[in-house]
Protein backbone atom coordinates (compact mmCIF):
# COMPACT_ATOMS: atom_id res chain seq x y z
CA UNK A 1 0.00 0.00 0.00
CA UNK A 2 1.73 3.08 -1.31
CA UNK A 3 3.00 5.62 2.09
CA UNK A 4 0.11 8.10 0.95
CA UNK A 5 -3.14 5.72 1.32
CA UNK A 6 -1.20 4.91 4.73
CA UNK A 7 -0.97 8.48 5.59
CA UNK A 8 -5.06 8.54 5.07
CA UNK A 9 -5.76 5.70 6.96
CA UNK A 10 -3.98 7.37 9.70
CA UNK A 11 -5.33 10.29 9.60
CA UNK A 12 -9.09 9.69 11.26
CA UNK A 13 -7.43 8.30 14.12
CA UNK A 14 -5.20 11.34 14.80
CA UNK A 15 -8.11 13.41 14.73
CA UNK A 16 -10.41 11.05 17.11
CA UNK A 17 -7.07 12.39 19.78
CA UNK A 18 -6.45 15.76 18.68
CA UNK A 19 -8.31 17.11 21.77
CA UNK A 20 -6.75 14.32 24.31
CA UNK A 21 -4.06 16.50 26.37
CA UNK A 22 -0.82 15.06 27.23
CA UNK A 23 -1.52 13.32 30.83
CA UNK A 24 -4.82 11.30 28.81
CA UNK A 25 -2.37 10.37 25.64
CA UNK A 26 0.21 9.02 27.97
CA UNK A 27 -2.56 7.15 29.64
CA UNK A 28 -4.30 5.95 26.33
CA UNK A 29 -0.01 4.49 25.16
CA UNK A 30 0.53 2.57 28.33
CA UNK A 31 -3.33 1.48 27.78
CA UNK A 32 -2.27 0.29 24.07
CA UNK A 33 1.26 -0.65 24.70
CA UNK A 34 -1.03 -3.56 27.46
CA UNK A 35 -3.36 -4.27 24.38
CA UNK A 36 -0.60 -5.28 22.40
CA UNK A 37 1.44 -7.49 25.02
CA UNK A 38 -1.79 -9.40 25.17
CA UNK A 39 -3.56 -9.05 21.69
CA UNK A 40 -0.65 -7.31 19.24
CA UNK A 41 -3.96 -7.62 16.34
CA UNK A 42 -6.30 -5.48 18.60
CA UNK A 43 -3.49 -2.14 17.97
CA UNK A 44 -2.48 -3.54 14.44
CA UNK A 45 -4.80 -0.93 12.59
CA UNK A 46 -4.08 3.36 13.26
CA UNK A 47 -7.46 2.87 15.17
CA UNK A 48 -7.13 0.07 17.70
CA UNK A 49 -9.97 -2.87 17.72
CA UNK A 50 -12.50 -2.61 20.44
CA UNK A 51 -11.05 -1.94 23.90
CA UNK A 52 -10.96 -3.86 27.17
CA UNK A 53 -11.82 -1.81 30.35
CA UNK A 54 -8.79 -0.40 32.16
CA UNK A 55 -9.28 -2.89 34.91
CA UNK A 56 -7.95 -5.67 32.79
CA UNK A 57 -4.87 -3.89 32.41
CA UNK A 58 -4.24 -1.94 35.28
CA UNK A 59 -4.95 1.20 37.22
CA UNK A 60 -5.09 4.49 35.04
CA UNK A 61 -2.04 6.19 36.96
CA UNK A 62 -0.33 3.15 36.74
CA UNK A 63 -0.84 3.31 32.56
CA UNK A 64 0.03 6.55 32.10
CA UNK A 65 3.57 6.31 33.88
CA UNK A 66 3.96 2.93 31.81
CA UNK A 67 3.09 5.29 28.74
CA UNK A 68 5.30 7.57 29.69
CA UNK A 69 8.10 5.02 30.14
CA UNK A 70 7.51 3.98 27.12
CA UNK A 71 7.49 7.46 25.03
CA UNK A 72 10.70 7.84 26.86
CA UNK A 73 12.56 4.45 25.58
CA UNK A 74 11.49 4.86 21.92
CA UNK A 75 11.73 8.93 22.18
CA UNK A 76 15.18 9.02 21.25
CA UNK A 77 15.07 6.61 18.06
CA UNK A 78 12.04 8.52 16.62
CA UNK A 79 14.45 11.63 16.99
CA UNK A 80 17.03 9.99 15.23
CA UNK A 81 14.72 9.10 12.64
CA UNK A 82 12.60 12.20 11.63
CA UNK A 83 15.39 14.78 12.57
CA UNK A 84 18.83 12.64 12.00
CA UNK A 85 21.30 12.92 8.83
CA UNK A 86 20.84 8.71 7.95
CA UNK A 87 20.84 8.94 3.87
CA UNK A 88 18.09 5.95 4.00
CA UNK A 89 15.30 7.45 5.91
CA UNK A 90 16.02 10.97 3.37
CA UNK A 91 12.79 10.29 1.73
CA UNK A 92 10.59 9.09 4.45
CA UNK A 93 11.55 12.84 6.19
CA UNK A 94 11.87 14.79 3.19
CA UNK A 95 7.51 13.63 2.99
CA UNK A 96 7.28 14.29 6.79
CA UNK A 97 8.86 17.85 6.02
CA UNK A 98 6.36 18.51 3.02
CA UNK A 99 3.42 17.52 5.46
CA UNK A 100 4.46 20.75 7.82
CA UNK A 101 3.10 23.00 5.60
CA UNK A 102 -0.52 21.17 5.94
CA UNK A 103 -0.80 21.54 9.54
CA UNK A 104 -0.66 19.23 12.87
CA UNK A 105 -2.77 16.51 12.04
CA UNK A 106 -0.93 15.60 8.86
CA UNK A 107 2.53 16.02 10.16
CA UNK A 108 0.87 13.41 13.36
CA UNK A 109 -0.34 11.12 10.75
CA UNK A 110 2.90 11.22 8.71
CA UNK A 111 4.83 10.67 11.51
CA UNK A 112 2.49 7.51 12.74
CA UNK A 113 3.25 5.72 9.29
CA UNK A 114 7.05 6.44 9.47
CA UNK A 115 7.02 4.88 12.98
CA UNK A 116 5.51 1.67 11.39
CA UNK A 117 7.81 1.69 8.70
CA UNK A 118 10.64 2.09 10.07
CA UNK A 119 10.67 1.29 13.33
CA UNK A 120 8.27 -1.49 13.40
CA UNK A 121 5.55 -0.17 15.98
CA UNK A 122 2.41 -1.00 16.08
CA UNK A 123 0.19 1.51 14.19
CA UNK A 124 -2.12 1.94 16.73
CA UNK A 125 1.06 3.26 18.97
CA UNK A 126 2.99 4.95 16.67
CA UNK A 127 -0.84 6.93 16.29
CA UNK A 128 -0.17 7.82 20.10
CA UNK A 129 3.74 8.60 19.73
CA UNK A 130 3.26 10.87 17.28
CA UNK A 131 0.59 13.05 18.91
CA UNK A 132 2.66 13.28 21.77
CA UNK A 133 5.90 14.31 19.81
CA UNK A 134 3.92 16.59 17.61
CA UNK A 135 1.84 18.13 21.17
CA UNK A 136 5.54 17.98 22.58
CA UNK A 137 7.90 19.63 19.94
CA UNK A 138 5.78 20.47 17.66
CA UNK A 139 6.66 23.98 15.76
CA UNK A 140 5.57 25.51 12.45
CA UNK A 141 8.90 24.81 11.60
CA UNK A 142 10.51 21.74 11.15
CA UNK A 143 14.20 22.51 12.00
CA UNK A 144 13.03 24.48 14.84
CA UNK A 145 11.18 21.71 16.11
CA UNK A 146 13.89 19.30 15.74
CA UNK A 147 16.11 21.66 18.10
CA UNK A 148 13.56 21.94 20.94
CA UNK A 149 13.22 18.25 20.62
CA UNK A 150 16.76 17.93 21.01
CA UNK A 151 17.26 19.87 24.22
CA UNK A 152 14.15 17.66 25.49
CA UNK A 153 15.62 13.84 25.19
CA UNK A 154 16.36 12.40 28.56
CA UNK A 155 20.25 12.49 29.21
Amino acid sequence: MPKKDLTALALPAVQDIASSDEDQLFTQLGKLVQMNRLDPKSVSDFVPSAEPEYETLGLASDLKMFGKKYFDRVNAQAYNLVCGADAEDSAERKNLVTAFGLGKAEVTASLAVLLVAQLAMAPAIATIVAALTVKLFFSPAYDAMCEVWKGKLPG
